[in-house]
């Protein structure tokens, strides 16, 4: 279960299962099991979506685009931070 990337608390349901234990028994925890799954692979969707825009970054050749144009109200100016 450490491997899950589960933190402590969440991994404490499960300690009570054997090697032979069948998720399929404990409703509970298979639905638990299956929403963490969820999770993690919609953080890999999340990286994996920043890995292309790199990759995209890379083969341009370019960091940020070269007609870089603010927009907003210019009459606003910044706070200025104090030390």
């Amino acid at each position: 279960m450490k491997k899950t990337g589960m933190s402590l608390d969440e991994m404490k349901p499960f300690l009570s299962l054997t090697t032979r234990s069948d998720l399929m028994d404990f409703p509970e925890l298979h639905d638990r099991i299956v929403n963490h799954k969820r999770k993690i692979e919609s953080q890999i969707a999340s990286l994996q979506e920043v890995v292309e825009f790199i990759d995209s970054k890379l083969i341009h050749g370019e960091a940020v685009p070269q007609n870089c144009t603010l927009t907003g109200d210019s009459s606003r100016k910044l706070p200025v931070r104090k030390p």
